[in-house]
């Protein structure tokens, strides 16, 4: 009885293999020629309090672009942070902060110069404002991290609807 479960087994793999299978939470689609030719630049003139999420979100790219080494086209990204106290207690300290990005992009043929696609993506994250300040600090640097590979997908669903269009 063994044996013919791990024959069934068997013949279930190599036929799910053979027929083009892949697993639903596979990371698939980024892999496809288009976004091989994007390369990551930052934009220029990114202020100081912004070069944190800069370096996150770009990273975040390369990530799931990879260098662009072969690029035909250039991702440039400007992040801007932002932080704002809601919730005031009763002694107006703010007991939870709004945590965003804003991530300009734009998509440039690197031939020509010539501007392909352009846009604006949005990410938001709420923090509970803790009384310690190092605990705050702490909070604040993960949630723009997080913010940061949040803004990097979205831009990311932008260009595949570009290219997507671009291709018909």
């Amino acid at each position: 009885m063994t044996t013919l479960r791990a024959t069934i087994l068997a013949f279930i793999a190599l036929t799910l293999t053979a027929c083009g299978f892949t697993p639903m939470h596979a990371p698939a689609g980024l892999s496809d020629a288009a976004f091989n030719n994007v390369r990551i630049e930052l934009a220029a003139g990114i202020p100081v309090q912004d070069k944190e999420a800069a370096f996150w979100v770009q990273q975040a790219l390369k990530t799931r672009l990879g260098n662009g080494d072969s690029a035909k086209h250039i991702l440039r990204v400007k992040p801007e942070a932002n932080r704002a106290g809601i919730g005031i207690s009763g002694v107006d300290v703010a007991t939870r902060y709004d945590l965003g990005l804003n991530v300009s992009y734009e998509l440039i043929d690197m031939k020509s110069g010539k501007l392909l696609d352009s846009g604006s993506v949005k990410a938001i994250s709420t923090i509970a404002a803790s009384t310690d300040p190092y605990a705050l600090t702490a909070a604040e640097k993960a949630t723009v991290r997080n913010l940061a590979s949040d803004g990097a997908d979205r831009v990311l669903v932008r260009l595949a609807g570009y290219y997507a269009n671009a291709a018909q």
